[in-house]
């Protein structure tokens, strides 16, 4: 880990996200096997701005992976890529720590931390990150700009490159949220950056209480 933090260290903080309104809401009690309810979640709830699209990209896994792959299970989508100093390390280690909260529940989830910089993030390299944070995030790399920035403009993400003064280098100023998906692959909550792990893991076990 501590390689990582170095690293990444040596490149410009992220951007925060402003696509989307944050809101930071109290749980209601919610009728069983729905999410029917206004303000259930801490993150905002998307559900009704029909976010995201299916898409198959190259994965640390050895394979292409569809959202079709986690159908039955909640999926979280992480943006963001490997030389990130702050933002995508703090997400990563979020979402490990919901994981572990969540105990035997957190096989019914899945991150994939999708990479807005394929150019330096290789399978391998982000083989090497993702396990890094937790042996069950799954890192996926567009073969091209056109699938990546269709998945780009289907989750309001944005990214650019930001050339290093004196250097050959860049950084990558993103959009820093991340985003759940029901057991259907549909996105249901935006959680923004910095968001405490308590309100995730809750958000989470809102989505878990679906029916399967």
């Amino acid at each position: 880990m501590k390689k990582w933090i170095l690293l990444c260290g040596l490149l410009s903080a992220c951007t925060p996200q402003n696509q989307i309104e944050n809101q930071v809401v109290t749980p209601t009690r919610i009728e069983k096997n729905t999410l029917q309810v206004t303000n259930a979640f801490h993150g905002s709830d998307v559900q009704d701005k029909n976010m995201g699209i299916d898409f198959s990209l190259p994965s640390t896994l050895g394979k292409n992976i569809s959202l079709q792959d986690t159908a039955g299970k909640i999926t979280i989508l992480v943006f963001g890529y490997t030389h990130c100093p702050d933002v995508c390390p703090t997400n990563l280690l979020t979402y490990a720590d919901a994981l572990k909260q969540l105990g035997e529940d957190a096989q019914q989830v899945q991150l994939y931390f999708v990479t807005v910089d394929p150019k330096r993030d290789t399978i391998d390299v982000m083989q090497s990150y993702v396990t890094t944070f937790h042996p069950s995030f799954v890192g996926l790399v567009a073969k091209d700009e056109v699938s990546l920035e269709a998945v780009k403009k289907a989750w309001s993400i944005t990214a650019y490159p930001v050339p290093i003064a004196g250097s050959e280098d860049y950084s990558v100023d993103h959009s820093t949220g991340t985003y759940l998906l029901d057991r259907t692959g549909k996105t249901i909550v935006y959680e923004p950056h910095g968001a405490p792990v308590q309100n995730i893991v809750e958000d989470l076990q809102l989505l878990l209480a679906q029916e399967k």
